[in-house]
């Protein structure tokens, strides 16, 4: 049985050691680094402060 779309919400799919760009926040043609995304899960925890929806830990 496929998952509802709530438990794909719940669930992101799995981003770890996709490459990425950094951008400038205020001039967005600016790249200011590299990285690799390690995770992309809202519940994960940075300094006990989950990271939320759409966010990403590099």
């Amino acid at each position: 049985m496929p998952p509802s779309s709530q438990q794909q919400q719940n669930n992101p799919p799995n981003l770890r050691g996709n490459k990425c760009k950094i951008f400038d926040w205020l001039s967005p043609n600016k790249l200011v680094g590299e990285g690799e995304v390690e995770t992309n899960d809202p519940m994960h925890l940075v300094d006990d402060i989950p990271i939320g929806g759409s966010a990403y830990l590099v």
